[in-house]
């Protein structure tokens, strides 16, 4: 999960590029099961079989996050 200055932070500079009502969600983990499918990875684990608790912990704290914000219309 972020931690809760890096969400402010980015939602001060989503604020400060002119959009309203920002929401950021954050802390869904990020379907990440290719990651350790991918073959560099498993050559990792292959040959340095004690990193593998190590690659999945990595893999299981990456999270994705989504913004949704409103651009008022300066045009009129």
């Amino acid at each position: 999960m972020a931690r809760t200055w890096e969400v402010a932070e980015y939602e001060a500079d989503v604020a400060a590029a002119g959009f309203v009502e920002v929401a950021v969600e954050f802390g869904r983990p990020y379907p990440s099961g290719h990651i350790l499918a991918d073959p560099r990875v498993q050559a990792v684990i292959e040959r340095e079989p004690w990193r593998e608790g190590e690659v999945r912990d990595f893999v299981e704290s990456i999270h994705g996050g989504a913004i949704a914000a409103v651009k008022p219309d300066h045009r009129n």
